[in-house]
């Protein structure tokens, strides 16, 4: 019964995700058609593996420091890296897999968004362990409207 209801959260998260990113595409390009649909789709499906692999790797954790720890945040920074650049790539209207910018370097801004939320995440299932139950609800708003102020 577990595992049907890790399958039901995966749904859920990628109904809210396309949800989401449909609404940050729609207000940077509202002329978006199909193909960019999905290429939302695709990069949405993409970050619910990624969190589903994350937790599952979490999952298996003794301690912050363990091997399967590390490998988690390995992954984690990999994979959401990748993520967050087919986002930004989606939403600028650049190749759907280009990974440098016009000045051919890696972009800054999509490192520290990386880098911000797996700390956050990292916090937030700590915090959400440790009981504080009100703490684990509100930080994940509060990055999510950072995250989204433009540099």
């Amino acid at each position: 019964m577990v595992y049907m209801g890790i399958a039901i959260a995966a749904l859920v998260l990628l109904v809210v995700l396309l949800i989401e990113h449909s609404i940050m595409q729609r207000a940077e390009n509202p002329d978006f058609a199909g193909k960019v649909f999905l290429e939302i789709i695709g990069f949405t499906t993409l970050e619910v593996v990624n969190w589903s692999v994350w937790l599952a790797l979490l999952s298996n954790t003794s301690s912050l420091f363990s091997m399967t720890s590390l490998l988690a945040s390995a992954y984690f920074f990999v994979g959401f890296y990748i993520e967050h650049q087919i986002t930004e790539n989606v939403i600028t209207q650049q190749p759907f897999l280009h990974f440098r910018n016009a000045r051919g370097v890696i972009t800054a801004g999509v490192i520290l968004e990386t880098l911000s939320e797996g700390v956050g995440a990292r916090l937030w299932i700590s915090y959400g362990l440790a009981g504080m139950g009100p703490v684990a609800i509100i930080f994940p708003v509060e990055s999510q409207t950072t995250a989204r102020v433009p540099a």
